[in-house]
């Protein structure tokens, strides 16, 4: 009798180990690497990390060359990147994940592979391909959907953002470029100088020493925010000492080791707005 008390036990046990098994499944193992047509015959690559009970789509949008080369690494077994690993976008996109959002990582379109630089962040075609990877998002889920852009990244979120304010729920900046040249153009010029419509978040750390994001400089674009009642600007402070040059991933550019409040700010932002968008819909 005893013994049969004990199997009970241990297959009630197992049983219950068994229905929370898929709820553990690490963030890497769930990433997918989904491919939508777009333009005629090109294609549109990005990895998407689903999460229960998610609240929002984030469609994130790297900085650099922007384009992580993307590819499958099997059935749950998550993906392989080329580029980019030590990215901020790239390496926290599972932290960012876990405050309740589905994770759109993009990666370059087929006609522009490895490289995202001198015009296709700020063109009809970065439109176009944005808009079908939100009908691919929407066809998951009807969850409101953000646009996130890193440093370089922030020049095709202010851009494609502004075309699209009908289509998404609102824009995060990230370390933003404040000024323009032959690898693409500011977030200022990107805008037009002129606000998106919906919510815009500015994430930037004080000591940001990439020549292309300067904090000073960050000053116009929170004026012309400031005129938007659901905008806000989140500075940071501090971290560890930079492993990487200025505009890289680990550097005060790219937050390092003050990820998880940069984080954490990010998505308390969003979850509110997010609220807030789902309120007032019609």
């Amino acid at each position: 009798m005893r013994m049969f008390l004990w199997l009970i036990a241990l297959m009630s046990m197992l049983a219950a180990c068994a229905s929370v098994v898929p709820d553990q499944r690490p963030l890497l193992n769930r990433e997918v690497v989904e491919v939508v047509r777009t333009r005629g015959d090109q294609t549109q690559s990005f990895a998407f990390t689903p999460m229960e009970k998610a609240t929002a789509h984030l469609i994130l949008m790297a900085g650099g060359r922007g384009t992580p080369e993307i590819s499958s690494r099997g059935v749950d077994l998550g993906v392989r990147m080329v580029w980019g690993k030590h990215h901020f976008l790239i390496r926290e996109r599972h932290q960012l994940a876990q405050h309740g959002f589905n994770i759109a990582l993009l990666d370059g379109p087929s006609d522009h592979a490895t490289d995202l630089r001198r015009g296709y962040r700020n063109s009809a075609e970065a439109v176009a391909d944005v808009q079908r990877v939100i009908e691919a998002l929407k066809a998951k889920a009807d969850l409101p959907v953000w646009l996130v852009g890193m440093s370089r990244g922030t020049e095709m979120a202010a851009y494609v953002g502004k075309a699209l304010d009908h289509r998404i729920a609102g824009v995060v900046l990230i370390s933003s470029i404040t000024e323009g040249d032959y690898q693409g153009k500011s977030v200022l010029e990107a805008l037009d100088y002129d606000p998106i419509q919906q919510p815009v978040l500015v994430v930037h750390h004080l000591q940001d020493g990439c020549l292309k994001s300067q904090p000073e400089a960050i000053k116009p674009l929170v004026e012309i925010l400031s005129h938007r009642g659901h905008s806000e600007v989140q500075w940071y402070d501090g971290g560890k000492a930079d492993l990487d040059p200025p505009c890289e991933g680990r550097s005060k550019h790219g937050f390092f080791g003050i990820e998880e409040s940069v984080i954490g700010g990010i998505g308390r932002f969003i979850r509110l707005n997010s609220s807030a968008a789902a309120t007032s819909a019609p």
